[in-house]
């Protein structure tokens, strides 16, 4: 009967442990959606400072990927939201960057370290005319990202921006102008601004091109699954988000 009861108890002290885990889990996607909703919201009105704290600062292989453009460590978190964003976005008379995170995939880890995530973005930006005045367009990408637990808290350590779209608002649709060059055809007083200055630049591009949508070739990322939609998983192995892109690093989390 004892021998019974004690096996019983270990029997319901797992079952805790596990649903402990799952309420664990649960909590944490509900955290990542509201700090990607904050990013969101801290970008439309380009409160840089605030976007760069939702990103990891210790953990090392911290890295941002825009449209090829790689940003490492901390020190990219800074490069290009503190001194490139915040420069390039100083006036935002008349101007809307808009970026809203919908169909959010987001496997959170078994063991609960990290969580590997999938956002789509449907939104709007502003460019420039060949005459300097702005220019509204569509701007639909695909994100991916990689979150860890940093002082408590779930901070981003790995996104990639891949662009589907960049079309103009009033413009032939993206079956004839996909892709509009809006940093192309940014004033080049702006261009300027930024092209000397090392804290304003990617440290480096990825092997392989970030393609969006184009009228000339059928290739581009979302036509081919990248990024790709995250499965669970239940180690936070980081060998698992390791890629050729990566500089070296070490984690022991």
């Amino acid at each position: 009967m004892e021998e019974k009861l004690l096996q019983e108890l270990n029997e319901l002290k797992a079952l805790v442990a596990d649903q402990q885990r799952r309420i664990e889990r649960m909590e944490a996607v509900n955290a990542i959606q509201n700090v990607l909703s904050r990013y969101a919201a801290y970008h439309v009105a380009s409160e840089q400072r605030k976007t760069a704290e939702l990103y990891c600062r210790h953990t090392p292989g911290t890295r941002l990927i825009f449209n090829g453009d790689i940003y490492d460590e901390w020190e990219g978190v800074e490069n290009h939201f503190i001194n490139r964003m915040s420069n390039a976005e100083e006036d935002l008379s008349g101007r809307l960057y808009l970026h809203d995170m919908v169909s959010p995939l987001i496997e959170v880890a078994e063991d609960g370290l990290t969580a590997d995530c999938m956002f789509s973005s449907h939104g709007c930006e502003t460019g420039w005319n060949p005459d300097g005045s702005l220019k509204a367009c569509w701007a639909f990408n695909r994100y991916h990202f990689v979150f860890v637990k940093e002082d408590g808290e779930w901070r981003i350590w790995r996104q990639e921006m891949h662009q589907i779209l960049n079309t103009p608002y009033e413009g032939r649709g993206w079956v004839e102008e996909p892709c509009y060059d809006i940093i192309g055809n940014a004033p080049a007083a702006l261009k300027e601004s930024t092209a000397d200055r090392p804290e304003c630049q990617a440290n480096r591009q990825t092997k392989k091109p970030y393609l969006p949508l184009s009228v000339s070739t059928p290739e581009c990322d979302a036509h081919n699954l990248i990024p790709v939609p995250p499965l669970p998983y239940a180690v936070s192995d980081p060998e698992r988000f390791r890629d050729e892109d990566d500089l070296p690093w070490t984690w022991d989390k």
